[in-house]
């Protein structure tokens, strides 16, 4: 689906992917050096966002175990 709809930006929910094999799945989805990523602890499954740096902008404001938040800018629309 990412290599034929070619979304700006994909969020992956309640992963259980071990850390080790995070890079290399990203790289394979073509998100290499544009993304985030909150791995699982116990029972709670982790958090990606993986983005196309020549669509969007994303900066990480805050980060804690549980929670990540960030500001989206798309590049070429006007900023409210």
């Amino acid at each position: 689906m990412i290599q034929t709809d070619k979304p700006a930006i994909v969020i992956v929910l309640e992963t259980k992917v071990k850390e080790s094999l995070v890079e290399n799945l990203v790289r394979r989805l073509g998100f290499e050096g544009s993304s985030v990523c909150c791995h699982p602890s116990g029972s709670a499954g982790g958090l990606w966002i993986l983005w196309d740096a020549k669509e969007v902008q994303i900066d990480l404001v805050h980060q804690a175990s549980n929670l990540l938040q960030f500001e989206f800018l798309r590049r070429g629309w006007p900023s409210i």
